[in-house]
């Protein structure tokens, strides 16, 4: 296989029923990790609540994209709107309890 074949063939899209490629996984449970602490400790007052919460606002609000794993590159590697999704994460935090990061991702994402 040529040394272009084989690059291709990395980051190419899996096919239907093929899982995504690891960096992407890895990227997605980031992403789903910073949202639900957001969210999940929106209400919440105690020290490491405040601190989870915190941190992942930092994230969401950063626009780095110098780091691979900031807020802001992996809306890019996942092909989501981060203005958007950002938007909706910070200003709809308290009526987004009990919606899994995934399918607010996917809401965000679709329209």
């Amino acid at each position: 296989m040529e040394t272009m074949d084989m690059e291709q063939s990395f980051v190419a899209e899996p096919g239907p029923g093929m899982p995504a490629p690891p960096e992407k996984r890895l990227a997605i449970s980031i992403m789903a990790s910073a949202i639900g602490d957001y969210i999940k400790y929106q209400d919440r007052s105690d020290e490491d609540s405040t601190r989870l919460r915190d941190e992942a606002e930092e994230w969401l609000l950063s626009a780095d994209e110098r780091w691979p794993f900031s807020f802001q590159s992996i809306c890019d590697l996942l092909d989501l709107p981060a203005e958007r999704l950002r938007s909706v994460v910070l200003d709809e935090a308290t009526t987004l309890k009990g919606v899994s990061p995934q399918d607010l991702v996917r809401l965000v994402s679709n329209g």
